[in-house]
Parts: structure tokens; C-alpha cells; sequence
């Protein structure tokens, strides 16, 4: 039997949609699908928030904000497996043209997409809220601090409010993967109020990003965004406050500090 990556190394962009047209209903693939225009999500049924862009030619695709609340991208290979909910092995055996376990494709149609708190953004902010008050401040020596003092050494700085520490469950479709050490970082808008959540999962052990793998083989990210209860334009992770009433604006806790470290910026993240 052939390995997926055999299969797929030379295979041309029109394979790929090929593969993709073959698995997805054809409520999902519209016009609009094919064009790279953002729609409704095939995985979680979210509005207006896939788009198939096919951008490497393998089928490339990306979610801004799916299931819970965490981007997702991926090649026509694991959007076929997520649909479907095959694993890897299901798959493979279905393109070597051997028929494999029977799957059962996601029941969630577009604009259909499973809600977490609703859209109501009052139970979005409980939500949200409640996250926050479960995390505890960062304190010398604990396992937020060792990270980020692994990742920037040397790293010198005051130590962020809006940051927090805490034990989170990490949930992919609908399974629990793991319990993680998690950074929580507080999003506020201009104005002071609190709109999401970002977290990053930590090595229990080590003082670096968690490695995290789903039951069937997929890496998931460490880095995830919560649901947002408010409009996110003009918000930051406010980690320092203005200097002469200016802040700097860097991509990421690690660059953030870096820049600190170096030019003695005061920065927020986005």
C-alpha cells in the first residue's frame, strides 16, 4: 500500500480539486467555494469565515475561526479527513482503492455551525470572564515565567497584568486531548474593556510551546484564540503601559520582548 505523501507528490492543482469535489456535497461547493471567496464553513458551519484558497495547489484552505474558536488550515487531504472524519489510515486506504472502515460525514451543513455560548455575547463575556478569574497572576519561577525567560534570554521587563497562568483542558472535535500549563492573555480594546482570550499550551515539563498531536496522528496548534464577546478592532494584549502615551504594536509574546529588550519599546500584541 502507498503512503498518503506518495500518492499525493506529484499530483497537479486539478487533482486536488478533484479529490476535494469527490468527498464534499455540492451545497458546499459553489461557485463561491471555487473563486476563494470566504463562505460557511464545511467543518464547523461558521459564517462567512472559510475560504479555499488553494494558494500551494494541494487544496489549501483555512477557517479564521473554527470550532472552538482557534484558526484552521490545512491541504485538500485534511479537509477531506476532517469532513469525513477518517483518519489518516481510512483515507490512505480509500486512495490506494481499497474501501476502508465505513465513515459517517459531519452532519453540520453550512451556516449550521456549532455554537459555543451562542451568539450571545453577554454569554460569551461570562465565558470569557470566568476563563480569566480561573488563572492566577504570574509569579517569579513559574512555568509561564520560565518560558518566556527561555524564549528572550536575558528577559528583563515588567511583569504583564494581562497575562495569566493556568491548567486548561485542551478539546479538538469534540475529544479531550490533553490538560496543558496555559499562558492566558487578556485582549482589551482602547476604551479598557476585556473583548477575548488568547492562550498558548506549555510543556509540562519543559519551558517551551506543547507539542500537541490528536489521537489520529494531527499536529494541533499550541497558540489559540477563545471566543471573542466584543469586536476585536483596536484591541491588544496590552503587556506594558504607554511610554509618552505610545505603545508599540508587535506579532507575539516572543517578539514583543525581544523588541523591549533591544530598543526598550513598550509594546501590546495583536
Amino acid at each position: 500500500m502507498k503512503e498518503l505523501s506518495d500518492i499525493v507528490k506529484s499530483w497537479t492543482p486539478a487533482q486536488w480539486d478533484a479529490l476535494v469535489r469527490q468527498y464534499l456535497p455540492a451545497e458546499v461547493l459553489t461557485d463561491r467555494f471555487w473563486r476563494g471567496r470566504s463562505g460557511p464553513c464545511p467543518l464547523c458551519g461558521g459564517h462567512d469565515r472559510f475560504t479555499y484558497d488553494n494558494k500551494r495547489g494541494r487544496g489549501d484552505w483555512v477557517c479564521r475561526k473554527c470550532n472552538d474558536g482557534s484558526p484552521k488550515a490545512g491541504d485538500g487531504l485534511e479537509l477531506v479527513r476532517c469532513y469525513t472524519r477518517m483518519t489518516y489510515w481510512q483515507l490512505q486506504s480509500e486512495l490506494n482503492g481499497e474501501r476502508a472502515v465505513p465513515v459517517t460525514p459531519r452532519p453540520v451543513q453550512p451556516n449550521q455551525g456549532r455554537r459555543r455560548g451562542g451568539d450571545d455575547p453577554a454569554a460569551k463575556m461570562r465565558r470569557i470572564i470566568k476563563r480569566w478569574n480561573a488563572a492566577a497572576e504570574l509569579v517569579p519561577g513559574d512555568h509561564a515565567m520560565r518560558y518566556l525567560a527561555a524564549r528572550v534570554p536575558g528577559l528583563r521587563a515588567p511583569r504583564p497584568t494581562a497575562l495569566r497562568l493556568a491548567s486548561q483542558d485542551y478539546w479538538h472535535d469534540g475529544q479531550l486531548v490533553g490538560r496543558y500549563p496555559t499562558i492566558v492573555a487578556q485582549f482589551t480594546l482602547p476604551d479598557g474593556r476585556m473583548a477575548t482570550l488568547h492562550r498558548t499550551s506549555l510543556d509540562p515539563v519543559s519551558p517551551a510551546k506543547a507539542m500537541i498531536v490528536s489521537a489520529d496522528g494531527e499536529s494541533l496548534p499550541a497558540k489559540r484564540n477563545e471566543v471573542s464577546a466584543l469586536p476585536i478592532a483596536g484591541g491588544a494584549v496590552r503587556l506594558m503601559p504607554p511610554r509618552a502615551g505610545e505603545v508599540g504594536i508587535a506579532e507575539g509574546l516572543e517578539n514583543a520582548y525581544a523588541a523591549y529588550m533591544l530598543f526598550g519599546l513598550r509594546l501590546g500584541i495583536v
